[in-house]
């Protein structure tokens, strides 16, 4: 037995950095995912929402569509050498620079969040739709409005599945390693899964295969994910401060949007389309052309 794995991560010049970088894509990931999955929850479960059965199977149909084709797709978007939006924008308003950079950490965090967004919608709607509505009827019978009783009263109680999602998906998005391979990962915009994947599968310098510092990158990918489970089970310690008695018949409260449906329905279709017709429609695109 000996540290000399250790001692050869931790003696890396660009360790910290490629720390660092783990980091900020496991915290856009979160961001994005809560972005979009926290709305879609409620906006799915607990509104009048028209077509919600269709949203809800699009959103888990979006689960079967590689992260790799995604990356692919978002590369022909928004690369600042090829990607077509980028290329509209210089166009329209003579701009010498792409306007944006897929091939970086935050592009990364960004497919990866809508990548996982269904799995936080999915871990939230159980919660969501079991809400006793009573907590919510007392809200509205003191004054206050559908707002304030959704940041007072709902979001609280469905803290523990809200961070039991966030601690899913960060452990996720710190893991996963073909977005992060394809997107400048194994050159500039290194984390910790390519590390770990170029320790076994070299193709630079010596090209000797080291399986024990695989093992070092694999244990610092597991390091966060051990402390966050630790925050969260402290917190599911205190589920009774969670729990509602109640009667057998009660049905959640379904809010009516009003004037908001038609924007709540555009959110829907921009996260179906950020997720899953735009990548697709430009890799069909692009396979039915001789040359790009």
């Amino acid at each position: 037995l000996s540290l000399s794995n250790y001692k050869e991560v931790f003696g890396t010049s660009h360790l910290w950095r490629v720390v660092l970088n783990t980091f900020w894509v496991g915290f856009g990931t979160v961001g994005v995912s809560i972005i979009f999955g926290v709305p879609l929850g409620w906006l799915l479960n607990r509104t009048d929402l028209p077509l919600r059965s269709l949203f809800i199977t699009m959103l888990a149909v979006t689960v079967i569509m590689p992260g790799l084709v995604k990356a692919m797709g978002w590369i022909m978007l928004l690369s600042p050498q090829v990607g077509i939006i980028n290329k509209l924008l210089m166009g329209l308003f003579r701009l010498s620079e792409a306007p944006f950079d897929i091939n970086s950490i935050w592009g990364i965090a960004f497919i990866q969040g809508l990548m996982l967004t269904p799995s936080m919608f999915f871990l939230i709607s159980g919660p969501m739709r079991s809400l006793d509505p009573s907590l919510e009827e007392a809200s509205e019978v003191v004054g206050a409005n559908r707002w304030k009783t959704l940041l007072w009263i709902t979001s609280p109680v469905l803290w523990p599945a809200i961070l039991g999602g966030v601690i899913y998906i960060f452990m996720t998005g710190i893991a996963i390693f073909e977005v992060a391979g394809i997107l400048g990962g194994l050159s500039d915009n290194r984390v910790l899964a390519t590390e770990l994947f170029l320790a076994v599968q070299p193709f630079e310098g010596s090209l000797e295969i080291k399986y024990g510092v695989a093992g070092v990158y694999g244990l610092l990918i597991m390091l966060p994910s051990l402390i966050g489970l630790f925050f969260y089970f402290q917190s599911i310690k205190q589920a009774h401060r969670y729990a509602v008695i109640t009667g057998k018949g009660y049905r959640p409260k379904t809010f009516a949007l009003g004037r908001v449906r038609l924007p709540a329905m555009l959110f829907v279709f921009l996260y179906l389309a950020l997720a899953v017709f735009l990548p697709f429609l430009v890799l069909l695109w692009a396979s039915l052309l001789p040359s790009l």
